[in-house]
């Protein structure tokens, strides 16, 4: 990357090794800590930081002040600023997705298995009516509490509500209009 390109918060082409030096601590320094105001983002606290102490002739504070408004000290650090937070959304988000697919990777690993143990566990049953074995109330309840898991794993990873209130509509209301009403998400009503 060359100078006319290079971002504002490095080096500039007139800018002096000591200058920049002094402005990479400015920039360094968080912004405005109430808590620990020998640590905030100040030209009083670079001039601490380089170890200089105030001299009659010319005080290393002005020369500080000065570098700080020849190079645009406080500008470019508020882009370094941006730039750093552009790159911690970033990461966050592509964190984000990454935990994202993982969840529905295993969500739908979840469903296959419980899709297969549903299919057994009919073809079991089916076996035993053509016996004339008549399933158990147990088998019954196993059975439809499975298959409501599906649909709840399906349709959370759909992030599509997982319950429905119903609610009595006139006819007149209905011709012609097709309705789809959906209720909280388990997990967003407990929030």
């Amino acid at each position: 990357m060359d100078a006319k390109t290079a971002p504002m918060w490095k080096k500039l082409p007139n800018e002096t090794a000591k200058s920049y030096k002094a402005f990479t601590i400015y920039r360094g320094l968080p912004l405005g800590k109430l808590s620990d105001p020998k640590n905030s983002r100040t030209l009083f606290n670079v001039t601490i930081k380089l170890g200089l102490a105030p001299r009659k002739e010319k005080s290393p504070a002005s020369t500080i002040e000065t570098w700080a408004a020849k190079y645009h000290w406080k500008e470019r650090a508020e882009a370094y600023d941006a730039h750093m937070e552009n790159i911690s959304l970033t990461v966050v988000e592509r964190g984000l997705e990454d935990y994202q697919k993982e969840v529905i990777e295993r969500g739908t690993l979840q469903v296959i298995a419980l899709q297969e143990i549903i299919e057994k566990t009919l073809s079991g049953m089916m076996a035993g009516l053509a016996k004339e074995i008549l399933p158990t109330p147990m088998n019954i309840q196993r059975i439809a509490k499975a298959v409501e898991t599906v649909d709840d794993l399906a349709r959370r990873m759909a992030q599509l509500p997982t319950s429905y209130k119903s609610e009595e509509v006139e006819e007149k209301e209905l011709e012609g209009q097709i309705y789809l009403v959906g209720g909280e998400n388990e997990q967003d009503s407990s929030s």
